[in-house]
């Protein structure tokens, strides 16, 4: 699986499931004056290792990752509603399997007000394994 594949099994699946507020893409146009409330999604890349050796069809390859999404809300409102979206994405990404995808329990940080937006980040790790 390349990068680019894993990219969009991720992106595929969080278009297609989280539908409560706007997503901005990495390195995609953005209007955020037109939201009310967003999401930022980003994949980041860690370890590649070889998972395997001397295979006559090829050798096994892992590579791990982190799947994480800022929560962006109105200041003033509390943590509710980022704490309802937060938990919303933790569960598009809980222990799921999908397109040789695993990932693992999601993790939720409150940060505060950022840039005049309360923030909360969720990171979900996870691997996966490919034949090279």
């Amino acid at each position: 699986m390349t990068l680019n594949d894993i990219d969009t099994a991720i992106i595929n699946k969080f278009a297609s499931e989280y539908v409560l507020s706007d997503i901005q893409y990495e390195n995609v146009p953005f209007d955020l004056n037109r939201a009310a409330e967003f999401v930022r999604l980003s994949i980041v890349k860690g370890d590649s290792d070889q998972a395997s050796m001397g295979g006559t069809s090829g050798n096994f390859f892992k590579q791990d990752g982190v799947i994480f999404v800022q929560v962006f809300t109105p200041l003033g409102l509390g943590t509710s509603p980022a704490n309802t979206l937060a938990e919303s994405i933790s569960g598009i990404w809980r222990n799921q399997q999908f397109n040789n995808i695993v990932c693992g329990a999601p993790d939720i940080n409150h940060i505060g007000e950022v840039e005049g937006w309360f923030q909360i980040n969720v990171a979900c790790d996870f691997y996966v394994y490919s034949l090279h």
